[in-house]
């Protein structure tokens, strides 16, 4: 019986060559994904239709010539060509950049895009003066909690506006046909 226990322990295959195998059929499927989507994404090129979106997992996009990635909140795209980035604070505004992109509807995705940046430059306005606020609460100074809350006030109104605005160009995006 020992004999049989010793001879077993002799026929189990290296660890390590298992994960090396492991690792060298990953590779070899990361490679072959990434040939198949470039076939793809090369032999798709309508230049006035919507181009090809394919999920990557829930954090990446590629569309068409784009990649779009999701980073605590911030979407940042990259265009396929050149090494510009993008940062976007709303999922469907950077999709629908990238669609407009492509299908020469330039207008519509610049204004998507600074819709897009003015609310980004609203939120981080409105936390810094929601800082600001408690920190007059805090050390009882009335006069800067006046004016903190008419800005935050003000501030919140005009994330609001550009909120309506950039779901107003989306909607356009979404549901226009025609070519700008």
């Amino acid at each position: 019986m020992l004999e049989k226990i010793k001879m077993d322990k002799f026929n189990i295959v290296n660890k390590y060559e298992v994960e090396q195998a492991v690792l060298q059929a990953v590779k070899h499927v990361k490679k072959w994904t990434r040939r198949e989507l470039s076939l793809l994404l090369a032999a798709y090129r309508p230049s006035k239709s919507t181009p090809l979106i394919i999920p990557l997992n829930e954090k990446v996009l590629l569309i068409g010539n784009y990649a779009l990635l999701n980073d605590n909140k911030i979407w940042h795209m990259i265009y396929r060509f050149n090494d510009q980035e993008l940062d976007f604070v709303d999922k469907n505004a950077a999709i629908f950049y990238a669609v407009c992109m492509q299908t020469n509807r330039i207008y519509l995705a610049n204004v998507i895009q600074k819709y897009d940046e003015e609310i980004n430059r609203l939120i981080v306005e409105e936390e810094r003066l929601k800082y600001r606020i408690g920190q007059s609460m805090r050390k009882k100074n009335h006069t800067n909690l006046d004016l903190y809350t008419n800005r935050y006030q003000n501030t919140r109104a005009r994330l609001k506006q550009c909120r309506s605005l950039l779901e107003k160009n989306l909607k356009h995006a979404k549901y226009s046909n025609h070519r700008e």
